[in-house]
């Protein structure tokens, strides 16, 4: 899992909440700040209104424009419900909103990545698996950020049963945990973070890190910890998780 030295803050799912304004002092202290996806459809019951969603969004789109080497954006499958019309639709999403943030991810599109790869690290928002790679024959998953890819939003929104869904393989916005807990659907020499399943505390094994846990994540020269915590979060073999 270790890489070259580096040091890395990870913003997990957001759906209008503004921890990630707090987790950091000076951006100079970091390699990139990368944001997992999902700004958009917030949760009933942590009463955050559409109109406080869609203002904190826009301040992660200006952060980013004023820091543009340093902030990744990825997206999620709750951003794609209005990115794209044809997309299928995610829990909470909001006809009532989508011409409002269809605008916005169209004007700043050039922003937007799917997925982010550093050293030996990549980066989703709900990790990638090789059922999936070879079921929409795509095998260099660092593709899927150019524009000219056909069937784009087909591929995206592939749904395994773990989701409820009609397909073999969730896709890299769709997966679920449990399709990442078999060793023979991993990428060879990559380390997958990704975010997605809403978790009370991350979990890192030595193969990936799932990190929704509604806290920002740094990784330091391979060792995960909270932003606010000097604690090393502990590894998990694979078999254990």
């Amino acid at each position: 899992m270790r890489s070259r030295h580096s040091k890395i803050l990870i913003i997990p799912d957001i759906h209008g909440r503004t921890f990630w304004k707090e987790s950091y002092k000076d951006i100079s202290d970091y390699e990139y700040v990368i944001f997992l996806g999902d700004y958009v459809d917030s949760y009933p019951s942590e009463n955050i209104s559409e109109e406080q969603t869609y203002n904190n969004f826009v301040e992660i789109i200006d952060f980013k424009k004023n820091n543009s080497n340093k902030v990744i954006l990825l997206t999620g499958n709750h951003d794609w419900n209005y990115i794209d019309y044809r997309f299928i639709k995610s829990s909470r999403y909001k006809s009532s909103m989508f011409d409002k943030y269809n605008q916005l991810f169209t004007d700043n599109k050039d922003l937007f990545k799917v997925v982010f790869k550093y050293d030996n690290y990549l980066f989703s928002h709900a990790g990638i698996t090789l059922g999936w790679l070879k079921e929409i024959n795509l095998l260099d998953y660092e593709n899927l950020n150019k524009e000219y890819i056909d069937n784009l939003i087909s591929y995206l929104s592939k749904i395994s049963f773990w989701r409820c869904g009609p397909d073999d393989f969730g896709s890299c916005v769709w997966a679920d945990i449990h399709e990442l807990c078999d060793l023979d659907m991993l990428p060879e020499n990559i380390y997958q973070i990704f975010g997605h399943t809403q978790l009370k505390e991350p979990i890192i094994t030595d193969k990936w890190a799932c990190l929704d846990c509604r806290k920002s994540i740094i990784l330091d020269n391979g060792i995960f910890k909270y932003w606010n915590s000097d604690e090393e979060l502990p590894i998990r073999t694979l078999e254990e998780c």
